[in-house]
């Protein structure tokens, strides 16, 4: 990971303040940049569902004992 990386762990948010920080954080970013995120596996599909709305790519980059760190590229 690069210095203009970032992990932001949305794990202790609920629905539907999760989506909103991560949408919000990514709306910071300019094209290109990226940012990790930790998240509750039931909490996946739906920000990688509104961040792609959001012109943002994501990829899972591991999960275990029930979360998950996706890279999201704005």
């Amino acid at each position: 990971m690069t210095e203009n990386e970032q992990v932001v762990d949305l794990t202790l948010l609920g629905c539907p303040m999760h989506t909103i920080k991560a949408r919000e954080t990514m709306q910071h970013r300019s094209s290109g940049q990226k940012v990790r995120f930790r998240l509750n596996d039931d909490a996946v599909t739906t920000i990688c569902k509104n961040l792609a709305a959001d012109n943002c790519q994501s990829t899972v980059i591991s999960s275990e004992a029930g979360t998950t760190i996706i890279e999201v590229t704005k």
